[in-house]
């Protein structure tokens, strides 16, 4: 994480710092990364580099939080504002949502990348996973679901992970032009609903 003497500068020396990081790191692999490629992009001495962070993977791990930090926020909010009536109703309007900040945001896109490296760089993917489960519980808490009632918390938080797997599946096609927006949204929509329907009727 960084130094103390990192949070130190000022806002906007660290935000120009911050942002050629996510610039380096979005367009190049890992193991090609320099601290001399980071120092360039951000205008900043070599020697400087030293005095904000351990190493390049210090620096890494402070991108990769800020990313995620940056999509739970956006994720938290939208639930706030989440007018669906029921768990299932969220999953089927997040698709779309999801869909636009995956295409535009670099947030996101490095967060994928970050994954895709991340035994390189010293990520640990078991911290990711707690940070999506804490989302699943507020998820839950959120909308007490009644066809989610009878469930334990485990087995809600299964679903949840399916249905955002799914999600993620159906719109990274899109993204690939494998599949069209619109046959993606519909298939999901299906399963979305095959789920629903085996909840409810495991339920009763």
């Amino acid at each position: 994480m960084p130094t103390k003497t990192f949070e130190a500068l000022s806002p906007s020396k660290q935000k120009r710092i911050e942002e050629a990081a996510r610039k380096v790191f979005l367009h190049t692999p890992y193991a090609e990364i320099t601290i001399s490629a980071i120092v360039s992009a951000a205008n900043i001495p070599r020697g400087s580099f030293y005095q904000y962070f351990e190493d390049l993977e210090d620096l890494y791990k402070h991108v990769f939080e800020l990313s995620l930090s940056a999509y739970e926020d956006m994720l938290y909010e939208r639930l706030r504002l989440s007018e669906e009536s029921s768990v299932f109703d969220y999953y089927r309007a997040s698709f779309a949502k999801d869909y636009r900040y995956l295409k535009e945001s670099n947030d996101h896109a490095l967060i994928r990348k970050f994954l895709r490296e991340r035994q390189g760089a010293g990520l640990d993917i078991d911290y990711f996973e707690r940070r999506r489960d804490r989302f699943f519980e507020h998820l839950l808490h959120h909308f007490r679901d009644e066809s989610l009632q009878a469930f334990e918390t485990e087995k809600c938080m299964k679903i949840f992970r399916l249905l955002a797997h799914l999600k993620m599946q159906f719109i990274q096609k899109v993204l690939r032009d494998e599949a069209r927006y619109s046959e993606a949204y519909s298939d999901y929509l299906f399963f979305v609903g095959l789920i629903e329907e085996g909840a409810r009727s495991e339920k009763t």
